[in-house]
């Protein structure tokens, strides 16, 4: 019966490539997305506008592959810094409680201690 399963809960498969998971991947997803997009949308309007097939799908494909390595280098460029800080907050070792206060102040923050 369909309803044999956990309240149709079931668990997905990972896409899986050259042994990685792919969905694990940070900014894997919307680069591809967004690539994907623009490449489609960018062919087809340069279609639209002249009328050649073969350009048209070289302007598609350029686009898509100048899209998804673009907007995957920036979100990286975003996201590496966040994930630094985060590790290094994450560290026991590198708090240190500073005062009478008892504030737990990072030494790898570079944030005032007065923030």
């Amino acid at each position: 019966m369909a309803d044999d399963d956990a309240g149709g809960y079931y668990e997905e498969k990972p896409l899986m490539f050259f042994g990685r998971d792919v969905s694990k991947i940070p900014c894997f997803r919307n680069s591809f997305l967004y690539g994907l997009t623009s490449g489609l949308f960018g062919g087809l309007g340069y279609f639209m506008f002249t009328s050649k097939i073969p350009q048209s799908y070289r302007f598609g494909a350029t686009t898509y592959l100048a899209v998804t390595i673009g907007y995957w280098l920036q979100c990286r460029y975003v996201w590496l810094p966040s994930v630094t800080l985060m590790l290094g907050l994450v560290n026991l070792e590198d708090l240190d409680v500073k005062g009478d206060s008892g504030r737990l102040v990072c030494q790898m923050c570079f944030i005032p201690s007065g923030a």
